[in-house]
């Protein structure tokens, strides 16, 4: 739950497509790197993608399929899918996705309870960003190059804050966060200030 050094790498391929309708590839990375700045406080730095392409032929997927951003759990300071597509207020979320997120985690300011119930919780600093879209591949590499440039350094949601982190035995944990969005697109939906989160894989 609380790394201090080490790498993390993820890959998730999901295939369907045999019978029916409903056909795609889907492909999702996860990498994470923590770096001991000093023996309590450690940087973290991750970055999370996917992609899902509909298989040739009258196959598709559904709209359960899709990658969705916002929330606690990865791209803070927007509401739970409040990143990205949307229509009459419901997340579409999109066939691509990015995210990436920088922490720096400390103990408790002035370390109460250490060795004890104290080691059970963080602070942190963070900074998350990310896009979610229907940004397909076009198969001209300088005009999939030049878009994906595009979606990493201008349509892209960016937020920032701090908070606290209580870990949960070796399963999960719980944030408590103020979140200030700074950087969000037309249809998201930002929520700047207190943000609670449960869960297992975070940003």
């Amino acid at each position: 739950m609380f790394p201090t050094r080490g790498s993390f790498f993820k890959l998730n391929q999901e295939f369907a497509g045999l019978g029916g309708n409903v056909g795609f590839f889907k492909n999702e990375l996860e990498l994470q790197a923590n770096l001991p700045v000093t023996s309590d406080i450690t940087l973290q730095a991750s970055l999370h993608g996917g992609m899902i392409r509909a298989l040739q032929g009258d196959k598709t997927f559904n709209i359960s399929d899709h990658f969705f951003l916002g929330g606690p759990l990865n791209l803070r300071g927007f509401e739970l899918r409040g990143a990205g597509p949307s229509a009459d207020g419901s997340a579409l979320g999109g066939s691509m996705y990015w995210a990436s997120g920088l922490h720096l985690y400390t103990p408790l300011p002035f370390r109460p309870g250490r060795d004890g119930y104290g080691d059970l919780f963080k602070t942190h600093v963070f900074v998350t960003a990310g896009n979610v879209g229907n940004f397909g591949l076009t198969g001209d590499l300088q005009r999939d190059l030049d878009q994906a440039i595009s979606e990493v350094t201008q349509d892209f949601r960016l937020s920032y804050g701090l908070g606290l982190a209580l870990k949960l035995g070796g399963v999960a944990r719980i944030e408590l966060n103020y979140c200030v969005p700074v950087k969000a697109s037309r249809g998201d939906r930002p929520a700047p200030g207190l943000q609670f989160g449960v869960g297992v894989n975070f940003l």
